[in-house]
């Protein structure tokens, strides 16, 4: 509102009401746009966590159950026989490309955020992430 960043939902029902209607929500007559839009925050904030409890928690659960794939986008400098053993259990033809492929996303490409890619990260100490 008043072009402000916030972080926080309105406190009041009433406030959250009209929040809705600011974002396009409409009274329809099948429900409220309080309703509507409740029903959608909280479907996308499940959604959300998920994804982060995956990221942040799943991810990095225990270094003997961590996945195989994540250690070798976590390692700054694989053997080429490694990225084949991790790599090699999927259907792809060209598995250096694949390998290329998967680094490149684990780049971030935007100037503002870090363009360091996700193996920059293995030197933390992932029991302090869980």
């Amino acid at each position: 509102m008043f072009d402000l960043q916030t972080h926080t939902l309105p406190e009041k029902p009433d406030e959250v009401r009209k929040l809705a209607i600011r974002l396009g929500y409409a009274d329809q007559p099948r429900g409220t746009a309080l309703k509507a839009f409740e029903h959608d925050y909280q479907t996308k904030t499940a959604v959300n966590r998920k994804i982060l409890d995956h990221l942040l928690h799943d991810a990095f659960r225990d270094e003997a159950h961590t996945e195989p794939e994540v250690d070798l986008v976590l390692d700054p400098n694989p053997a080429a026989e490694r990225i084949q053993e991790v790599l090699g259990r999927y259907p792809f033809r060209n598995i250096p490309l694949a390998y290329s492929n998967l680094m490149a996303l684990a780049t971030e490409k935007i100037r503002f955020l870090s363009t360091r890619p996700l193996s920059s990260l293995s030197g933390i100490d992932r029991a302090a992430i869980a």
